[in-house]
């Protein structure tokens, strides 16, 4: 199912900093990660604490771990808008943006 739009939430939300207890959850989804050292942000996987979910990026040469919610924004100032379990939602100045984590095989 394709993304036609989505409403960005009005509130402007920061990225949720790491807690400890976040680190051990996400150290299995970096060992995957395999962040393009030009790209600024790489999204990984999806977290989830205390009934929020999270989008788990990966930033820069650096390869920091970030962990953005709903209406959060992302190292561009892109605002995140969607977050499901494959993919993400964002809104840029090109319009609406979706990532996900698998390409859909071609039929």
């Amino acid at each position: 199912m394709e993304i036609e739009s989505f409403a960005v939430n009005p509130d402007d939300k920061p990225a949720t900093p790491m807690e400890d207890s976040d680190a051990a959850a996400v150290a299995a989804i970096e060992s995957k990660a395999d962040a393009d050292a030009e790209s600024a942000w790489r999204f990984l996987g999806t977290y989830e604490r205390k009934g929020e979910t999270f989008a788990v990026i990966v930033v820069g040469k650096a390869k920091q771990l970030q962990l953005v919610g709903r209406a959060g924004r992302l190292p561009n100032g892109e605002q995140l808008a969607e977050i499901t379990a494959d993919r993400i939602g964002y809104v840029n100045a090109e319009g609406n943006k979706v990532v996900r984590l698998f390409e859909r095989a071609q039929k």
